[in-house]
C-alpha cells in the first residue's frame, strides 16, 4: 500500500512545486494579496467576496445563495453567481484562521495541485505509465487555459480539478458497473456544478456523448442493463444533491432560452487553437498582439491553445491508439468543434458557417453557455491522453531521443511568467465601521467594481448596490428620494434633466421628497455614507455633500482625508408614516402655477409604517384625467380599495385606512391613450399633490 502511494505523493510534490514557482510573487505576501493581472483587479476580488460571504452564510445558518448584503434591503440571488461554494466549503478552516485572501489563495493553490493529481489518476488509468501520467497532469494543471483563468482572477475555472476526477469515476462507472463509482461520479458531477455552472454544462454534454458512444458499444452484450442502471444511478446522485439549487436558479434566469449575443464573440477563432501562451516570457506579448488583430479589444478570455506540440503528438496518438483510444479522440473532436461557437470565425471573421454549437440553443439553461471557447476545458483531458499515447508509440518503437525532444518542446510552450500580486490594504477608518448597525451607502455606488466588496469584508455590513456577474432589477435605488439623490450625484456630469429629477433641484414634487427622504432613510436603516473620495470628481463630492446637508442641514463628518471620509446618519426623533413613488411615473412638470406628474396605465405608490403596531391613517391624492373621464381603481397589496371615475376636472380623493406595520405597495390603474404631444407618449391621469398623514384615531376606511 505504502508503495502504491509513493507515483501519488511524488506527483503532489511536483505540481506543488510548480505552483510555487508560479505563485512565488504572491506567497510572501499570502494573506495580503492575490494573484493576478488587470482583470483580477475585479473578477479576483469578487471571488474573495464569494468565499468571506460563504463563510459568513454558514455560520449565520443561512442560505449562502441568497444575500442581503449587497443590494440592500431586497438582496440578491446568488444561484447564478460564480459562487463556486465548493472553493468556500474546501478552504474554510484557512479562512477561519488567516481570513479571506488567504482562503483564496489557498483555493488557487488547491486548483493546480489537484487539477494535475486528477489529471494523474486518469492518464496512469488509460495509459498505465506513470511517467506519461505525471506529465499528463502537469500539462493539464498549467496549460495556458488554466494560467489565463488564474492570471484573470476567476476562481471558479482555476477550480478544474473535479473534472478530470469527475471523468475517471465515470469511465470506471461504465466499466466495473458498482455503484461506489456511480455515487462517487454523481458527487463530483455536482461538485462541478457547485463550482462553475459553465462546466457543469459541459461536462454535461461530454457525458452525454460518452456515455452514448459505451452504452453504444455494449448494445449486444448482456452488459447493457447493468451500464444503464450504473448512468442512472450517476444521473440520481448528482440530482438529488443539485436539485435544491438548479430549481431556484431556473427560475432566476427563467425558462425562456434566449441566445445572447455574446455567444458569436466569445466563440473561439480557428486561429487560436494555434496562438501560443499569451504567458509565455519570451513569445507572449507577440501572442497577446496577434489577439487583438483578430478581435475587438472587449473580448477577453480568448486563450485556448493547448500548444502545437500537444496537438502534433495527440493527432499521432490519435492514429496509433484509434482502437483503443477513439472514444477520447472523438469526445475531443466534438468539444474542439463546440468550442468553436454556433458559427466558424477564421482570422476574426464570420464566414457564417454553421457549427455544432448552434443546435445547443434548444437545451435548457444553454443561455449560461456565453463563452463557447470554453469548451476547452473537456476537449483537454482527451487531447493530453492522446498525446500520451503518442509518446508511449514513439518510447515502445526505441525512439527515445524523438520522445525526449517531444517533451522538451511540450515544456518550452508552457513555460509561464509568475503571477504578478495584487495587493490590497483597507483604509484604517473602514476597520472602525465594522460591529455596528445598519447598512452603508459606499459612493460611488459600484455594479461593476469590487472597492465595496473589499470594504465589505472589513465592516462586514449591509451595502447598496453591489457587483454580481448578473445585477438583479434595484427598483429601491430610484424609489428613495435621498438615496437616488446620492447616486445620481456621484455621476461625473449632470444633464438638467437629471437635476430636475432629484433633491438638487429647487421645485418641490407631488410629494414632500425632503421628508420622506429623511423617514426612508430612518426606516430601511441607511446610517453610514462613505465617499472613496479618489473615485469621484470635485463637482461629484460636491453635489453628494450638498444633498446629504439638504437632508441633514447640521451634518458633519465622522472622518475625513485626503481619500476618504465617513458620514454617520442622525436618527430620526419621530418616525410617521409616509409615502414613496414607486415604478410608473413620468417625470415632474411644471407651469407658472402647478406641477404634476402624469402616469400611464398603471402607477405604483410605497405606504410605510415604520412603527411596530396598525396605524390609522388618511391618503389624499389630487388628480385629474386627460381628455375624457377614464376609469380608476386603486388596490394596497393587491385588495382592490377604490374603483371610481377620473374626470378633466380636478378632484381630490381621500382614502382611510389603518396601516399594518413595514412596507406597502399601492397601485393605480387607468387607461391610457397617446398625448399631444410632438412625440406622443401613452397618459391617462396626471397627480398635483399626493399626502399620507395620520389620523389621531381609527377610522372607517373610506374614500370620497
Amino acid at each position: 500500500m505504502r508503495r502504491g502511494w509513493h507515483p501519488l505523493l511524488m506527483a503532489g510534490g511536483l505540481y506543488t512545486l510548480l505552483t510555487g514557482l508560479l505563485l512565488a510573487r504572491v506567497l510572501p505576501v499570502f494573506d495580503r494579496a492575490i494573484p493576478g493581472g488587470p482583470i483580477a483587479a475585479v473578477d479576483g476580488w469578487q471571488n474573495v467576496w464569494n468565499l468571506w460571504w460563504v463563510r459568513t452564510a454558514l455560520e449565520r445558518g443561512e442560505n449562502p445563495f441568497v444575500t442581503q448584503m449587497l443590494f440592500y434591503p431586497s438582496g440578491v440571488g446568488l444561484y447564478l453567481q460564480t459562487l463556486n461554494i465548493t472553493n468556500g466549503l474546501l478552504t474554510l478552516p484557512v479562512q477561519w484562521l488567516g481570513g479571506p485572501i488567504a482562503a483564496y489563495n489557498t483555493a488557487v493553490l488547491l486548483g493546480f495541485v489537484l487539477s494535475g493529481l486528477g489529471m494523474y489518476l486518469l492518464a496512469w488509468h488509460v495509459l498505465r505509465h506513470r511517467a506519461l501520467a505525471l506529465l499528463a497532469g502537469a500539462l493539464f494543471a498549467f496549460t495556458p487555459f488554466h494560467i489565463t483563468k488564474l492570471m484573470d482572477g476567476q476562481l471558479e475555472w482555476i477550480a478544474l480539478q473535479w473534472i478530470p476526477f469527475y471523468m475517471l469515476a465515470l469511465v470506471l462507472t461504465l466499466e466495473r458497473h458498482t455503484p461506489w463509482f456511480a455515487v462517487s461520479a454523481g458527487g463530483l458531477f455536482a461538485a462541478v456544478a457547485l463550482t462553475s455552472w459553465y462546466c457543469a454544462l459541459f461536462v454535461a454534454v461530454w457525458s452525454a456523448l460518452w456515455v452514448v458512444l459505451h452504452l453504444a458499444a455494449l448494445r449486444h452484450s448482456n452488459r447493457l442493463w447493468r451500464a444503464c442502471r450504473a448512468v442512472i444511478l450517476v444521473a440520481g446522485t448528482g440530482s438529488l444533491v443539485l436539485l435544491p439549487i438548479v430549481l431556484p436558479g431556473l427560475r432566476a434566469m427563467g425558462w425562456g432560452n434566449v441566445w445572447h449575443e455574446w455567444t458569436g464573440d466569445h466563440a473561439a477563432d480557428l486561429l487560436d487553437w494555434l496562438l501560443p501562451s499569451p504567458w509565455h516570457p519570451l513569445w507572449g506579448a507577440q501572442a497577446q498582439a496577434w489577439n487583438r488583430q483578430i478581435r475587438p479589444p472587449y473580448i477577453g478570455a480568448w486563450v485556448i491553445g493547448p500548444g502545437l506540440t500537444l496537438l502534433a503528438l495527440a493527432g499521432l496518438g490519435t492514429w496509433v491508439a484509434r482502437r483503443r483510444l477513439w472514444p477520447w479522440a472523438l469526445t475531443a473532436l466534438v468539444a474542439g468543434l463546440l468550442a468553436l461557437g454556433p458559427s466558424l470565425r477564421v482570422a476574426g471573421v464570420d464566414t457564417g458557417l454553421p457549427l455544432p454549437f448552434a443546435l445547443l440553443r434548444w437545451l435548457p439553461g444553454a443561455t449560461l453557455a456565453r463563452r463557447p471557447n470554453h469548451f476547452i476545458v473537456v476537449a483537454l483531458p482527451g487531447l493530453i491522453l492522446l498525446a500520451g499515447a503518442g509518446l508511449r508509440w514513439l518510447l515502445a518503437r526505441g525512439r527515445q531521443w524523438l520522445a525526449l525532444a517531444a517533451v522538451a518542446l511540450l515544456i518550452a510552450e508552457y513555460v509561464a511568467v509568475p503571477a504578478p500580486a495584487i495587493a490590497w490594504q483597507s483604509h484604517p477608518a473602514i476597520a472602525t465601521l465594522a460591529g455596528q448597525s445598519g447598512a452603508i451607502i459606499d459612493l460611488p455606488i459600484e455594479t461593476e467594481g469590487t472597492d465595496t466588496l473589499r470594504h465589505q469584508l472589513v465592516h462586514g455590513r449591509p451595502i447598496i448596490g453591489g457587483f454580481v456577474a448578473r445585477a438583479p432589477d434595484y427598483p429601491f435605488l430610484e424609489h428613495v428620494p435621498g438615496l437616488f439623490d446620492l447616486w445620481l450625484a456621484q455621476q461625473a456630469t449632470l444633464t438638467q434633466t437629471d437635476v430636475a429629477r432629484g433633491l438638487l433641484r429647487d421645485t418641490p414634487d407631488i410629494l414632500d421628497q425632503l421628508a420622506a427622504a429623511r423617514q426612508a432613510f430612518a426606516f430601511y436603516d441607511l446610517q453610514t455614507v462613505v465617499l472613496r473620495r479618489t473615485k469621484l470628481t470635485p463637482s461629484a463630492e460636491q453635489r453628494i455633500i450638498d444633498v446629504l446637508h439638504r437632508l441633514y442641514p447640521d451634518l458633519q463628518p465622522t472622518y475625513h482625508d485626503t481619500t476618504l471620509c465617513v458620514y454617520q446618519l442622525p436618527p430620526l426623533a419621530h418616525p410617521q408614516p409616509f409615502l414613496l413613488l414607486g415604478s410608473g411615473w413620468y417625470d415632474l412638470e411644471q407651469d407658472r402655477t402647478r406641477r404634476w406628474r402624469w402616469m400611464a396605465d398603471q402607477a405604483e405608490l410605497y405606504l410605510v409604517n415604520p412603527h411596530t403596531t396598525s396605524q390609522p391613517v388618511e391618503i389624499r391624492l389630487t388628480l385629474v384625467s386627460f381628455d375624457t373621464p377614464r376609469p380608476f381603481q386603486l388596490s394596497i397589496d393587491g385588495r382592490v380599495w377604490l374603483t371610481t371615475q377620473a374626470t378633466p376636472v380636478q378632484r381630490t380623493l381621500k382614502l382611510h385606512l389603518t396601516l399594518p406595520p413595514g412596507e406597502h405597495r399601492l397601485r393605480l390603474i387607468s387607461r391610457s391613450s397617446p398625448s399631444h404631444e410632438p412625440t406622443p407618449r401613452p397618459i391617462s391621469l396626471s397627480f398635483t399633490d399626493l399626502q399620507l398623514e395620520p389620523l389621531a384615531e381609527a377610522a372607517p376606511s373610506s374614500a370620497r
